[in-house]
């Protein structure tokens, strides 16, 4: 079974290793700020959190 596991990860450690935080990336992508920390803790899965995950590894090329 596929996991977005290492995506949150990688976008974990971009939170901590840069100027960025989860309220940034949540205006990026349009949702609230406690939506894109549940994507980012892994407290909410599905789509929509696989689609977040991949869409910042994607817009900031992680």
């Amino acid at each position: 079974m596929l996991t977005i596991d290492p995506g949150r990860e990688l976008v974990q450690n971009f939170i901590k290793n840069s100027e960025f935080n989860v309220s940034d990336l949540a205006k990026t992508f349009g949702i609230t700020k406690q939506e894109a920390g549940d994507f980012i803790n892994g407290k909410r899965d599905g789509e929509k959190a696989s689609n977040f995950i991949l869409g910042v590894i994607h817009y900031y090329k992680l």
